[in-house]
């Protein structure tokens, strides 16, 4: 139930990670009670497939929607390179000892690659896992299945700098879907926080022979590694600000933040090794000492984390724009805007959101839906007549943004302009001229071609799209009554047969309904809506009702069903043995 919550939360690469985890531990029990017999293994690896089933079943209702949208995405299949991107590179993992060596948080990040962070866990936290391997890598299975997994975790994190995110991109599909690499470092934490509560529960109590030697060598290591490291942290700092080749400025303050971050780890360290030195000495009771380190741990995580992505600036700033939203307001119809990129850095990508506005770049999100970002990767420029189909009729720009000779500078800010596209097109329309092509970019070739004309022809794709010779009609009338993320309500009004164009997202599990009979929504001009109408007055309603949410959400009320009837029966059963 917990796996199958953990998966609503909507982070796939989160949860491919915890779902890693649990199969993995599986395995591994499996393996370390292979002389229990078959039937061990089996319960053991039912147990799994039970789980799994029961956490797949509760999250279905948004797994299965999940996974058919990503085919419809700019990150439907990422190339090797694309998902390795954001990996941890080898010198990163300084990072595990001193966070703060290449910056950290909102501060100036200097090392030479993709910011990513290591996932600090604490030094005495590493000593004390470190601790557990030496006193029960033999006594103890799950300290050997703690190592199994931090190993993995650090080496997918490792991402490119490895064979094994080859592996897993080559073998496991998800992989290649997901980039950030350095995300899978919760893992290695959450073992090196698991081996160091088992290495102080162990020390807390009496030791044996062995033990004692163990611990006294693995001191001995400690202070001659700890040694070294501090000596060469200056070394190591010079060599790594010689590799950056960092301006003048930026060298003094860079060297010196990761100087003092080099030189606060040090006492750490130093002070990790003498609360450990106290445990030989006995001269405090266990609980007292074992207290004294957890004070310690929380001192290292809370001082050295309790600034980091904390923003200063206020976050409200870049929706802050009064003025310029009261003038937009005052159209009363439905278009979208487009924010320029020269302005961005003063208006929050998803700004229009805030205010219920329809912005042409969406909502800010990575999983783009591919057919939309033609508009990038094609080159549609804010000239072209196809650009005229997005609805956008007004342009946030400053003195710098180049804009055709035909838009309208309407309001002005300082330097922020607003310019209105007089040759957008209504969000819905009806054309009575279809030309029907075989395939998505023939669609998209004839749609961008010169002679073509958005507002009185539209193309759709076969076999669906019937071909219609029109001419334009006076007296189309098209009114939207109603409209949100998954419904449109239009009302039409044409004197002759056509196609309802409507200015938004074709996607699958689109369905319309014309005066209550069922209707199918083509794909228009490759990324658009459409609907074909018969002469006469019409009530269009479209809702966005997509095959895999209705089987999703069959599976997780099924499953829910399933859930009390089975808790229901082994209550009766309870309740019944009671009696007797």
């Amino acid at each position: 139930i917990v796996l199958g919550v953990a998966a609503l939360a909507g982070h796939a690469q989160m949860f491919l990670y915890i779902v890693i985890c649990i199969v993995l531990y599986t395995t591994f029990a499996i393996y370390v009670g292979r002389n229990e017999g078959l039937r061990a293994g089996m319960i053991r690896l039912a147990r799994l497939v039970l789980g799994g089933a029961i956490a797949f079943g509760i999250s279905a209702l948004s797994l299965i929607p999940a996974y058919d949208l990503t085919h419809y995405t700019v990150r439907a299949t990422l190339s090797y390179e694309e998902a390795t991107a954001f990996s941890l590179p080898p010198a990163g993992l300084i990072g595990l000892l001193v966070p703060g060596f290449w910056g950290r948080g909102t501060g100036p990040f200097w090392g030479p690659w993709e910011r990513t962070d290591t996932g600090y866990v604490g030094v005495l936290t590493l000593i004390l896992a470190a601790v557990a391997v030496a006193l029960t890598w033999r006594r103890l299975s799950m300290t050997r299945f703690w190592l199994l997994l931090g190993a993995f975790g650090l080496l997918t994190a490792l991402g490119g700098y490895t064979v094994l995110h080859g592996w897993t991109y080559a073998l496991v599909p998800p992989f290649r879907q997901l980039r950030v690499p350095a995300r899978a470092m919760f893992l290695f934490d959450l073992a090196v926080a698991s081996l160091a509560a088992t290495g102080l529960e162990s020390l807390m109590g009496p030791l044996s022979r062995h033990a004692r030697r163990s611990l006294a060598w693995l001191r001995r290591a400690l202070i001659w590694c700890g040694g070294a490291l501090t000596l060469g942290g200056v070394p190591l700092l010079a060599h790594a600000v010689l590799v950056t080749r960092a301006s003048a400025p930026d060298l003094l303050s860079q060297s010196s933040e990761s100087l003092g971050a080099v030189t606060f780890s040090a006492l750490l360290f130093w002070t990790g090794m003498g609360w450990l030195s106290l445990r030989k000495s006995r001269s405090t009771r266990p609980y007292v000492w074992g207290a004294l380190g957890i004070v310690l741990v929380a001192f290292d995580l809370i001082s050295l984390g309790a600034y980091v992505e904390v923003e200063p600036n206020d976050p409200l700033v870049g929706y802050r724009h009064d003025r310029e939203v009261a003038f937009l307001r005052a159209d009363p119809e439905v278009f979208r805007v487009e924010t320029a990129a020269e302005v961005q850095g003063g208006w929050a990508p998803d700004w229009a959101l805030i205010y219920e506005m329809d912005d042409l770049s969406g909502i800010w999100n990575p999983l783009r839906l591919g057919a939309y970002d033609v508009l990038t990767w094609v080159g549609i420029g804010r000239g072209d007549p196809f650009y005229n189909l997005y609805n956008v009729r007004y342009l946030l720009a400053n003195e710098n943004t180049v804009v055709p000779a035909h838009f309208e500078e309407v309001f002005r800010q300082g330097k922020r302009i607003i310019y209105r596209n007089p040759r957008a097109l209504p969000r819905a329309f009806v054309v009575h001229r279809a030309r029907v092509v075989g395939g998505q970019i023939k669609a998209l070739q004839v749609a961008r071609a010169p002679d073509f004309d958005p507002a009185s022809e539209v193309v759709l794709e076969k076999p669906e799209g019937k071909p219609l010779e029109g001419e334009a009609v006076e007296g189309d009338e098209v009114a939207i009554v109603a409209r949100g993320p998954n419904h449109l309500v239009l009302h039409v009004v044409t004197p002759a047969e056509g196609y309802l164009f409507v200015g938004e997202m074709w996607m699958p599990g689109w369905v319309a309904y014309v005066d209550g009979e069922r209707s199918t929504v083509l794909r228009a001009n490759y990324t658009f809506r459409a609907v074909y109408l018969p002469a006469g007055e019409h009530l269009v309603r479209m809702v966005y009702r997509p095959r895999s949410w209705l089987v999703g959400l069959g599976l997780t009320i099924a499953t829910y069903v399933a859930l009390l009837a089975w808790g229901g029966y082994a209550l009766w059963l309870r309740k019944k043995e009671g009696q007797r």
